[in-house]
């Protein structure tokens, strides 16, 4: 218990003296792992994020639709900076994943969308 409260406190502390883009909330699901409010628009209210700084340290925002055999996919998600949609593209070319819409942003939860 002590534990998690020094991380958070420390977590705490790191979006305080590390720029912002670093503290960054992103909205966090899958559609492909039977969240089907994935595809909606989401609420900060009532959807989950994620603090990029949780997983990674210089993380943007990502969503993406896809389509695989028919079946339509959203993703929402952290990743990293610099990663371009084309380069996403580029990985579902030799698949039979459709990328059909990739977005990256880098404002808190701007991928609700």
């Amino acid at each position: 218990m002590m534990g998690s409260c020094k991380v958070a406190l420390f977590l705490t502390f790191a979006c305080i003296g590390i720029s912002s883009v670093s503290c960054l909330r992103c909205y966090a699901c899958s559609s492909n792992s039977g969240d089907e409010e994935c595809a909606k628009p989401q609420d900060p209210e009532h959807s989950l994020y994620m603090h990029c700084i949780e997983v990674m340290e210089d993380g943007v925002c990502i969503k993406l639709d896809t389509v695989s055999r028919g079946k339509p996919t959203t993703m929402r998600s952290c990743i990293v900076n610099g990663v371009t949609c084309d380069d996403i593209k580029k990985e579902f070319e030799s698949t039979d994943v459709e990328l059909k819409n990739c977005t990256i942003c880098n404002q808190d939860l701007c991928n609700g969308d």
